[in-house]
């Protein structure tokens, strides 16, 4: 007796799947309390993540084998070297520090207490970014929770975007940065780091959407056309809504490194896409004209309505700061006094003040170095950093490679690759990796994209039966289907 066929479309969820799609909304709910950056909200998150954790090392399924083990070795590479600095405290922060703070009648006691603070705020971090890791590995396995985690990344960010949006502007388009569309994070520079990723995200929905074929434009728009329905209108109607509160809120935070990278990734993103259609010549030209008279009527009426913050905010500062060059520079001979353990994880506020730059008034503390690969080498050492920029790159290699080879399923690998451009590129001006719900975001979105560029995993699941989704689950129903054909 041949077992009764099953529509996947009316199958209830399975572990992994809901556990996507609530690992989706965490991240969100992250990003709108202070993107994470309070050791209350990241003990929560720990909390929170475990139950997501759990139901997804439950669903039994083969993870990316190359994504688990570069991240089990970078990681416990990087764990042991802060085990290393607190062994050898010498080759660390003290030896710099406690001298000069002696010798002008600080109190030592009190930095030592603080670089302590910082030291297991960053194990907290570590922990909830290894957490992210893991949960994303397992929805990264399977074709349909990755799908499903994002969409309910769109939408759950959508939801958060638009809330904030509306409390930005309850008074009015903010015209100065005093008011700034900061969507919760520390500061609009941050800000603009996941509105441009979730712009990236929306545009990835959008091709998905519309399905681009891979002969004949035209055929397209009639598919289109043939396939409207209500319910079609109202999620092409919610794409544009999401792309264009992304665009409003990215000119909003007037962060000119944020707006220009962003918009860079977004336009890579598009030709990549553009350049895997198997278009005629003379197709391909209209359609990439086509496309970029529309991203420029998007962009100017996005920055005609929306774009006062970023307008003030260069002709008060111009195009560059240059005390961010300042600090920069600053940073490089506190990486040749510590190249090989650095100051110490979480040192960088209090040991910087011994390099920072004279001319930046005493009065305001800096600890950020506004390039997240100078302050990691400051703090983790110079081999650490290689080890950090070989991951990365071998990140961005693999998104690549499935972007190349890969004639269908490639929009999830060039989301990948826009969303690695976006995050390698805007930490040599700024920080929006350091701050945790970023970095976690980042991390999952970089996680789930490797694993949906090899093919064994961006296939669509079997189905499976009363959301089991485990392999001795799967065994028990082949063995009681052979007895029922017996």
């Amino acid at each position: 007796m041949a077992s009764p066929t099953i529509k996947r479309d009316t199958m209830p969820f399975t572990r992994l799947e809901g556990a996507s799609m609530a690992f989706a909304v965490m991240l969100s709910a992250a990003c709108l309390a202070k993107g994470a950056a309070v050791d209350t909200v990241v003990a929560f998150l720990l909390l929170a993540y475990l139950p997501i954790l759990w139901f997804a090392i439950g669903s039994g399924r083969r993870v990316c084998a190359p994504m688990k083990r570069i991240g089990i070795a970078a990681g416990a590479f990087f764990l042991g070297v802060i085990l290393l600095q607190q062994m050898l405290p010498a080759s660390g922060t003290s030896a710099v520090l406690w001298h000069e703070i002696n010798a002008v009648g600080g109190d030592a006691r009190a930095v030592m207490a603080q670089d302590k603070s910082a030291w297991i705020q960053g194990i907290g971090r570590f922990m909830l970014l290894g957490f992210v890791f893991t949960i994303a590995l397992f929805v990264g396995s399977c074709e349909s929770s990755s799908r499903l985690f994002f969409r309910a990344l769109l939408i759950s960010g959508t939801i958060a975007l638009t809330i904030t949006f509306f409390g930005a502007t309850r008074d009015g388009v903010p015209v100065s940065t005093q008011h700034s569309f900061a969507h919760g994070f520390v500061n609009p520079n941050t800000a603009s780091a996941y509105l441009g990723m979730m712009l990236l995200v929306t545009l990835a929905q959008v091709v998905r959407f519309f399905k681009v074929p891979s002969k004949s434009f035209y055929k397209m728009i009639l598919n289109i056309i043939d396939q409207l329905r209500m319910t079609v209108i109202l999620k092409g109607g919610g794409l544009l809504f999401a792309l264009l509160v992304s665009l409003a809120g990215l000119f909003m935070t007037g962060s000119r490194a944020g707006i220009l990278f962003s918009l860079v990734s977004a336009a890579f993103f598009c030709l990549m896409v553009l350049r895997k259609t198997d278009l005629e010549s003379r197709m391909m030209k209209w359609m990439m004209t086509t496309a970029v008279v529309v991203m420029v009527v998007v962009l100017t009426w996005s920055f005609i309505n929306f774009g006062q913050v970023i307008t003030h905010k260069l002709e008060t500062n111009g195009v560059s700061s240059n005390s961010r060059l300042d600090i920069m520079a600053a940073v490089v001979p506190m990486i040749a006094d510590y190249p090989l353990l650095g100051t110490g994880f979480g040192s960088f506020p209090t040991a910087f003040q011994h390099y920072r730059p004279t001319d930046i008034s005493a009065d305001e503390m800096i600890d950020k170095a506004h390039n997240s690969y100078l302050e990691f080498a400051a703090e983790m050492g110079v081999p650490a950093l290689l080890v950090l920029l070989a991951a990365l790159g071998w990140v961005g290699y693999q998104l690549y490679r499935g972007m190349r080879d890969r004639r269908e399923r490639y929009v999830i690998p060039t989301l990948g690759l826009a969303v690695w451009l976006l995050g390698g590129v805007y930490s040599l001006v700024d920080f929006p990796l350091q701050i945790p719900a970023i970095a976690a975001l980042f991390i999952a979105l970089m996680v789930v994209c490797v694993s949906q560029s090899d093919p064994r995993f961006s296939e669509p699941a079997p189905p499976t039966v009363r959301g089991t989704t485990s392999s001795s689950g799967r065994v028990r129903i082949r063995k009681r289907r052979s007895r029922k054909r017996d």
